[in-house]
């Protein structure tokens, strides 16, 4: 581990970003209040190149779920998050259950890789079907 003032591992932090490393922090909570998801924001793409301001974490209103992404920055000639807004707004309707969208994403993604995207991206899904009872989401 590396300890150093703030200003210097900002710094270092940032390099570490313009060098072809891959790395992707994801993090989610789940509580009576409801889910929240936090993630960096760079994207690495197929050539090795590192983009730093992505949206990873996507809203799905629809259906009060989050989805946020790791891995391959680009879907075909896509950037990955553009991708999934446009099948967060095109593809989800209202009625789609938590587990309903998520397949319906799995195979969007395989259809456009030619085949399961495990080597190639991640995809972390967070949401609640239905209500919780006994937690703030009633109110």
């Amino acid at each position: 581990m590396l300890v150093r003032t703030r200003k210097t591992a900002a710094r270092r932090t940032a390099r570490r970003y313009t060098r072809t490393e891959k790395m992707t922090l994801v993090m989610t909570e789940v509580s009576t209040y409801g889910v929240a998801m936090a993630a960096d924001s760079a994207v690495t793409f197929p050539d090795g190149r590192v983009y730093v301001g992505a949206q990873k974490l996507l809203p799905v209103p629809q259906i009060n779920a989050g989805l946020s992404i790791w891995g391959r920055g680009s879907v075909n000639k896509s950037a990955a998050d553009t991708w999934l807004q446009n099948f967060i707004q095109n593809d989800v309707t209202n009625e789609m259950t938590l587990l309903n969208m998520a397949e319906t994403l799995a195979n969007r993604l395989n259809n456009e890789f030619g085949g399961p995207i495990s080597d190639r991206m991640g995809i972390h899904v967070g949401g609640f079907d239905g209500k919780i009872t006994g937690s703030n989401l009633d109110q």
